[in-house]
């Protein structure tokens, strides 16, 4: 996400490096920010609306537009880049991941088939054998739309 921040140190005559800029700036320094090895995850808000973007902060330029007389900067533009972060919980259920070696359920649909539902979460329809024995299933032909199966973990079993 790109963003321009304006600010202004007119009305009180400080520099607006010290004031406000510096701080963003250092918003991409890994120092000073403890064990996270990465600089800070940064919260955009606006208003009432409150956090509306969480990323960190990859680029930045800095145009300053008004001076004092003695030369000290007033004004500045900060041309900002960030790049969108999310946590591992988040990220997880925005991609809806499942590991093969957890137990997962799966609800039977209309035309599935033991085969089909191997395939889907193994991607092995010959797979179909350890569904089967996993749900005590007597004919693996006979699935009813609605039953829930568990789908087994594979660890300790071979893939073909």
């Amino acid at each position: 996400m790109d963003i321009d921040l304006f600010f202004d140190t007119y009305e009180v005559g400080k520099d607006v490096r010290t004031e406000y800029t510096n701080k963003i700036l250092d918003l991409m320094t890994i120092e000073g920010y403890g064990d996270l090895h990465r600089p800070p995850i940064c919260e955009l808000q606006w208003g009432r609306i409150g956090t509306f973007y969480k990323g960190v902060l990859e680029k930045v330029s800095q145009n300053f537009t008004l001076f004092l007389e003695d030369g000290t900067p007033v004004r500045a533009t900060l041309k900002c880049t960030f790049k969108e972060w999310r946590s591992d919980s988040e990220e997880s259920r925005r991609l809806n991941l499942q590991s093969a070696d957890v137990h997962k359920r799966h609800t039977v649909r209309r035309g599935d088939t033991l085969s089909s539902i191997a395939a889907q979460h193994y991607r092995d329809p010959t797979m179909w054998r350890y569904i089967a024995n996993e749900n005590n299933l007597d004919n693996p032909r006979m699935l009813t739309p609605g039953q829930v199966l568990t789908i087994p973990t594979l660890s300790g079993r071979r893939r073909r």
